[in-house]
């Protein structure tokens, strides 16, 4: 009886410690930009994870060689330009790239420009990053529906944290997923499990379009006082 007591302390002491320390944080960072480019950066904080491997006596040296590999095939497939990963003294893998969304296979249907007066409004569909995260080079990093739906239940509990931040560009308008602050949407990953899609729209001034309309109704302007100027000096001209 005292074992089995013993060993349910143990159990919920090692509960706790995952709750605590938070063991798996995953951030995802992308921002859009008008011209329809792209910076994606992620960050995998293993600290947590480390500081309860360390507290129990364990060995670190798999979870080491592990975050090497997630650098070392990080954009294995070459499509981000500007790759950089790097292991931090405090055990996070921060991994960051640039690409252009009309060349991505599921970004280039999830960006949409429309060109009015006098704003350009952007949408952008949060759930193109449950297909893949560009650079992973791995399908282990990347997103499933399935996957997702199994870990809600217990992310919670094993203090797992994974959040996507998109910016706009523009000052955004509408989210149907996730909190605004300023011109950037902070979403709950889990959030999007179930979701068909998750709309995020921006607007800002199209200064180019305001221009040209602004030089086409001049012109109108001067050619409508140059006709009217040409009918009256014509009706006054001596006979």
């Amino acid at each position: 009886m005292a074992g089995k007591i013993k060993k349910a302390i143990l159990v919920f002491s090692i509960i706790f410690l995952i709750v605590v320390s938070g063991c798996i944080k995953l951030n995802v960072n992308q921002q859009i930009r008008s011209d329809g480019t792209s910076r994606i950066e992620m960050v995998y904080d293993m600290s947590g994870l480390y500081e309860m491997a360390k507290s129990q006596g364990g060995d670190t040296s798999e979870m080491d060689a592990n975050m090497a590999n997630m650098c070392k095939n990080f954009n294995s497939d070459g499509k981000l330009k500007n790759a950089k990963c790097e292991v931090t003294s405090d055990y996070k893998v921060i991994a960051s790239g640039e690409f252009v969304m009309a060349e991505h296979s599921v970004f280039s249907k999830a960006f949409k420009v429309n060109h009015s007066i006098p704003y350009t409004t952007y949408q952008f569909d949060a759930k193109a990053i449950f297909n893949g995260l560009p650079g992973s080079g791995s399908a282990d990093t990347n997103f499933s529906e399935a996957s997702l739906r199994q870990l809600k239940q217990s992310a919670g509990l094993m203090g797992i944290v994974m959040t996507y931040n998109v910016e706009m560009p523009g000052q955004i308008t509408k989210a149907e997923v996730g909190e605004i602050k300023g011109n950037i949407v902070s979403i709950n990953i889990f959030d999007l499990v179930d979701r068909e899609h998750a709309y995020i729209e921006s607007q800002e001034l199209n200064v180019f379009a305001i221009a040209i309309a602004i030089v086409v109704i001049v012109v109108l302007l001067l050619v409508v006082i140059l006709v009217l100027f040409k009918r009256r000096k014509s009706s006054i001209a001596p006979a």
